[in-house]
């Protein structure tokens, strides 16, 4: 039997209630205004513990023996029996409590029987009053009665009640536990704790490294997902990690994946108060400061587990699946992790994690992961990861109270579940060292037996549609922002763009740079070339003959053959194919490009534009349309601001934009068949800018060469413009002979999380990993046999085969793009590369040899 370091910890219970609420602040009313009793007449002193004897007990968790915070001491006061009471001169009453916990570093309370009324307040505050937590009120009512609150530093409080006047129902709890943490974390520093009993506090180790440093970047989503759970267990308090993660029915189930060994065994009562808190994390890197609230949530439901609820040691694959009892509030701004359950390794990923409860810490791994066992019974259960040294010397691990945390593919999936390891702060190539066990997701779904209750399946595809694999999804939306998902581009046939893992951007075919190789596409050999001076790259666009590219601080950099029009932005218009930055622009968020523009989103949420302008198109009724005039340094977009994603088709000249309010307006173009959703006849003088008519809670915008694709919080798509070859996914009757002026559902298509829209065609994204086609099919742009190569309309979006586990997508003029979740890229329809390949790739092939950035 192999052995491990099961990975759970101790307490540290914040404000909570089922109904989500924290506390409202504020300061107690003894604190401002005289009170002639003394509370500590009602003093209550409990029992004092042998600390030193606890820890040796409890030692830090191995085979299946989790870490505790503290311990539990048994109690039953009430305002009926404890504590003193003062009337007030204005009517109201107070109540002041009293306690001492020998020799404990913090301790904490649980209630039974809570409830407050309106204009009711209920603080706890240390004997020095350095350490206030409150104001609790009728906020924190729910109907269990149950309620807890986080630790108090030092261990002597008082709790402290008032209660104004009129009350109809008075006010009225019981308390009945006080938890004595003898593992208790370290206070914040701002807190100036006085008098701390001279306990180590239990810190991660100095080798974490905060979820917020370099190494977190990118997985900013990832990180909004993780929790920390307190599990209340036989008269102690242990503490694990765990997930939020997404199911098919995309209905914000508050699904917690956690480990089989994170007490599964615990009764329905106990989980009932176990709490589970989110965006505890330091503000940056290397931050001490703890957050000064904690968003939290008490109780949940028991679901499935791979020991059937027989044993809480690792059984199986070593999974748990709870459900939160009250619904997560939107200011929490979680992430419900997307997942793969395939069997797919990855070579590079994270895990992310509250090593002994602390702030979250990531860990780096950048090696294939293996298939191993948790035992010698069945060496396929669980992946096996080592970690490694990442940016300045830092490399993380995990530690108790890691137990169940997510392990992610370099997609930003999840893939396993943390049973344990031998991870420590040593160096990461030492030998046995760093290397931990995660529970595959794949033996989670419906290996551990054929039981629903031993299976992920049922719960996480209640839809039983079969999928293994799902994309995660911000809370309230079914799609995330598209323009978090542009690692390729693609233009005219041979023109292609992607980023490597390493932020370098790079070309394939036709605009060949220096350092150029092959790479292989079917029958044909392409050339594959490192764009010079473009490192840290995180967006860029294809204008066709012209690109642009954001990197990570905010600079735009452009190149491209033809610059007849201004469209690099240099003070001229001679061609450059080698970047150059655009100097004095400010800090940009994104960039789109067109046929002989570009445009730049600000990070202050503006527009900049250079180029060619024609029909209005910057939006400045200054310029005469005809002859076109030509921008040759940015400009801003007067009319619109707020912006957070940006849309131009790379032989277009309309643009679209999103806003933070979820409105969608336009730009540019004649609008004669509707791409900007404006009824005509029009005057192009009376349109600078329009907003979109009846689009509310878009996420995502997609701009063709004529038409226009919106993608809505609710998964659905909606189009308007030319559809002539079916385009907008509707019968191209539909509308007028020019196109549909009024955005329109497209039938058929739910659950899309992101969109692509081409010369005459049409992608769309859903959360399986699949991807629907629609509009013109000539060169195989719709990835569809040869038979079906026609120029007739194909107005029904249909799956395209062979296509599975897609990240994220790419339209072209007449091609199409897609990268899969091991960072694979596959392209289809026309094909001008040389090397003996067919005209035409109506199904996709992926390229050998090259391996893309996958943004999470």
């Amino acid at each position: 039997m192999k052995k491990h370091l099961l990975l759970s910890l101790f307490l540290l219970s914040f404000i909570i209630n089922s109904n989500a609420q924290v506390s409202a602040g504020g300061r107690p009313y003894s604190f401002d205004n005289p009170v002639t009793d003394n509370a500590e007449a009602g003093k209550v002193v409990l029992p004092q513990l042998n600390i030193i004897q606890l820890r040796s007990v409890h030692p830090q968790g191995k085979n299946g023996t989790p870490y505790p915070a503290g311990k539990l001491l048994k109690t039953n006061y009430s305002m009926q029996n404890s504590g003193v009471w003062t009337k007030l001169a204005n009517g109201g009453r107070l109540w002041r409590l009293m306690i001492e916990v020998p020799g404990a570093p913090a301790t904490n309370l649980y209630f039974k029987n809570f409830y407050m009324p309106d204009g009711a307040k209920l603080y706890v505050y240390n004997t020095d009053k350095t350490h206030v937590i409150g104001a609790f009120g009728s906020q924190n009512n729910n109907p269990s009665g149950l309620f807890a609150t986080q630790h108090i530093y030092n261990s002597s409080f008082i709790i402290e009640y008032f209660e104004p006047a009129g009350i109809a129902r008075p006010g009225s709890f019981i308390i009945t536990e006080i938890g004595n943490v003898y593992n208790a974390p370290r206070p914040r520093k701002n807190l100036n704790i006085r008098g701390l009993v001279s306990f180590d506090f239990d810190d991660s180790r100095s080798c974490e490294v905060d979820v917020n440093c370099r190494e977190g970047y990118g997985w900013e989503k990832q990180r909004n997902s993780v929790v920390r759970i307190l599990m209340k267990q036989g008269g102690y308090e242990f503490w694990c990690s765990g997930s939020l993660v997404n199911n098919t029915a995309q209905d914000n189930s508050g699904y917690i994946l956690t480990a089989n060994h994170c007490y599964c065994t615990a009764t329905n009562d106990e989980m009932n108060q176990w709490l589970f808190f989110f965006n505890y994390q330091a503000n940056s890197c290397d931050d001490d400061q703890r957050p000064d609230k904690s968003a939290t949530l008490v109780g949940c439901t028991y679901l499935a587990s791979s020991s059937d609820r027989t044993s809480k040691d690792v059984i199986g694959s070593d999974f748990q699946l709870l459900e939160l009892n009250g619904a997560i509030p939107a200011g929490y701004n979680v992430y419900y992790n997307g997942w793969d359950a395939t069997g797919a390794g990855s070579t590079r990923g994270v895990g992310i994690s509250h090593p002994k409860g602390d702030t979250k810490k990531i860990a780096t791994y950048n090696k294939e992961i293996t298939k191993t066992g948790w035992d010698d019974d069945d060496d396929t259960t669980h992946w096996g990861v080592r970690w490694a040294m990442t940016y300045n010397n830092n490399f993380g691990c995990t530690e108790d109270g890691s137990s169940g945390s997510p392990l992610y593919n370099k997609a930003g999936y999840v893939i396993g579940q943390l049973s344990g390891g031998s991870s420590d702060c040593r160096k990461p190539d030492s030998p046995y060292l760093n290397y931990d066990y995660y529970g595959r997701m794949m033996y989670d779904w419906n290996r551990n037996g054929s039981r629903e209750s031993v299976q992920l399946a049922p719960w996480l595809d209640p839809q039983n549609s079969g999928t293994m694999f799902l994309h995660g999804k911000p809370a309230n939306s079914k799609a995330p922002w598209q323009w978090q998902y542009t690692q390729i581009a693609a233009s005219d046939p041979g023109n292609y763009m992607y980023v490597t893992p390493d932020n370098y951007a790079w070309s394939l075919g036709n605009i060949t740079q220096k350092s150029a190789s092959d790479v292989n596409y079917g029958k044909a050999v392409v050339k594959n070339s490192r764009i010079p001076l473009l490192k840290n790259i995180r967006y860029f666009a294809y204008g066709g003959s012209h690109c642009a590219a954001v990197d990570y601080d905010g600079a735009v950099w452009t190149f491209g053959r033809i610059n007849n029009d201004g469209e690099l932005g240099r003070s001229g218009t001679s061609p450059d194919t080698i970047p150059g930055r655009i100097e004095g622009l400010g800090i940009a968020a994104n960039v789109s490009a067109g046929s002989g523009r570009t445009i730049i989103l600000m990070q202050d949420g503006t527009l900049r534009y250079y180029g060619r302008i024609e029909y209005y198109l910057a939006g400045r009724p200054e310029y005469d349309p005809k002859p076109p005039v030509r921008l040759t340094s940015p400009q801003t977009v007067p009319g619109i601001y707020g912006v957070v994603a940006i849309s131009t088709f790379s032989t277009g000249v309309h643009t679209l934009a999103l806003k933070q309010d979820g409105t969608v307006w336009a730009f540019g173009g004649a609008n004669s068949r509707g791409e900007r959703a404006v009824t005509p006849p029009v005057n192009y003088s009376d349109i600078i800018i329009n907003q979109v008519p009846g689009i509310t809670n878009a996420v995502a915008v997609a701009a063709g060469f004529g038409h226009s694709l919106v993608l809505k919080s609710d998964g659905t798509v909606w189009a308007f413009g030319v559809n002539i070859y079916g385009q907008l996914g509707m019968n191209a009757t539909v509308g007028t002979t020019n196109g549909v002026f009024t955005p329109t559902v497209i039938p058929g298509i739910e659950n899309a999380i992101a969109i692509a829209a081409g010369f005459n065609h049409s992608l769309v994204l859903l959360a399986d990993g699949s991807v629907m086609a629609f509009g013109v099919n000539t060169y195989g742009e719709l990835g569809r046999s040869p038979g079906t190569l026609s120029t007739l309309p194909n107005p029904v979006p249909a799956r395209i085969p062979g296509l599975k586990r897609i990240v994220a997508i790419a339209a072209g003029q007449y091609v199409s793009m897609a990268l899969d979740a091991d960072g694979k890229l596959w392209r289809w329809g026309s094909n001008s590369w040389s090397g003996g390949a067919s005209a035409v790739s109506p199904a996709p092939i992926g390229l050998e040899g090259v391996e893309v950035s996958l943004l999470k």
